[in-house]
């Protein structure tokens, strides 16, 4: 008890002449029934539970695995190492990706625009609307028709013409 001083270093404080100051009760529960103000560094060991809101005013530190039931973020997100999500991503504006993207099942709703480079495709493309190409379509192997072609101009063959039915 000679190390415990009550308003020696000021009015309404505890603290010690010297060495650390434990607080502990024989039930296993202190409450602070007002607000708490703690200055310097504050070390949980253990869980901690917070029944309310927490405000933190500066940046979050977590090493180790943080599980977030609902997040709000109104900035800025910058992940650093792998993401994985395990339900839908929701967009709501642009997606800039920067490096490769492997996309296993992909819907475009508005439209593909590809401004620089080459798309290249490894299976087959199946496309349920009109093509339209602005430049030459060089295609590689047999093509397959199931309807009329309509060819508005001059049509250059090299290699020999098999028609089958009416040819005018």
């Amino acid at each position: 008890i000679d190390n415990i001083q009550i308003g020696v270093t000021g009015d309404n404080e505890i603290d010690t002449a010297s060495g650390s100051l434990t607080i502990d009760s024989a039930g296993g529960t202190i409450t602070v029934d007002d607000h708490l103000s703690v200055s310097g560094v504050s070390t949980f060991t253990g869980n901690s539970t917070f029944t309310g809101n927490i405000d933190a005013n500066g940046d979050l530190d977590v090493d180790g695995r943080s599980e977030l039931d609902n997040v709000n973020i109104a900035e800025t997100l910058n992940v650093v190492g792998v993401s994985t999500f395990t339900g839908n991503i929701d967009a709501n504006a642009g997606l800039d990706v920067d490096g490769t993207s492997d996309l296993d099942q992909v819907n475009i709703a508005q439209g593909l625009n590809v401004t620089a480079g080459i798309a290249t495709f490894a299976g087959d493309i199946d496309a349920n609307a009109d093509i339209e190409l602005a430049g030459n379509l060089a295609v590689t192997g047999v093509s397959t028709f199931t309807a009329d072609i309509d060819a508005n101009a001059d049509i250059e063959l090299a290699g020999n013409l098999a028609v089958t039915g009416v040819s005018t």
